[in-house]
């Protein structure tokens, strides 16, 4: 389903476009619904890997794809180390005095949405990050290929969770309880579609702290 053919159902559920509830709006209210409903697991249609790359210079990369949501890991595109992540207060609490060390990548940080590395790697370094991203923004013309949903929920997850948001916008929440349950039941529904994928090892628990792991 295209997004101009959602617009088709809104007006067919009476979201009429008027001077007020405009395609502006109604197109607004389709991107709550699907960033709202990709921020609500680490879904596996949303996974993504890219290789930085730097100019020796900074430990900022030169390719920053800008739409990291979560991060599932991080390694040196060389030899597969594991860099360790560190919040961005850390790391200046920690390093502030010696922030143009050079050096094979050991740690990484956010600031300002971007994903930074320390020490300073060289030209020819990589690293290889492996994550969850946030969709790119739908258009009026956006096609059924954009949406990164997969289709079967373009209707259920989507069309429903903007209908709730459209019918909030013209002060009837009535018919946004029943829409919005619609969708949260729909979410419930890819969720416990999407995590079976892998099912030939049942889940364990992580190790958190090696130093205390029990190895009887």
């Amino acid at each position: 389903m295209n997004v101009p053919t959602m617009m088709d159902i809104f007006v067919g559920y009476g979201f009429e476009t008027d001077d007020e509830l405009t395609d502006d709006r109604k197109l607004e209210a389709l991107n709550e619904t699907y960033w709202d409903a990709a921020a609500r697991e680490a879904w596996p249609f949303l996974e993504k890997s890219v290789t930085l790359t730097y100019d020796g210079t900074g430990y900022a990369p030169t390719n920053d794809p800008g739409d990291f949501n979560q991060v599932i890991a991080v390694y040196r595109g060389v030899d597969g180390w594991v860099l360790q992540p560190w919040r961005s207060d850390d790391f200046y609490q920690n390093y502030s005095t010696n922030l143009t060390q050079s050096g094979s990548p050991l740690l990484y940080f956010f600031e300002g949405g971007n994903m930074k590395v320390y020490p300073v790697p060289s030209a020819s370094d990589t690293v290889v990050v492996k994550y969850v991203k946030t969709p790119a923004e739908l258009t009026a013309v956006s096609a059924e290929t954009d949406i990164v949903f997969p289709k079967r929920y373009h209707r259920s997850v989507l069309v429903m969770g903007t209908l709730a948001r459209l019918a909030m916008f013209q002060d009837d929440p009535d018919m946004a309880n029943s829409y919005g349950s619609l969708y949260e039941k729909a979410l419930a529904l890819m969720v416990d579609d999407q995590f079976k994928q892998q099912t030939d090892r049942p889940d364990f628990i992580h190790v958190a702290d090696w130093d205390n792991y029990d190895y009887s």
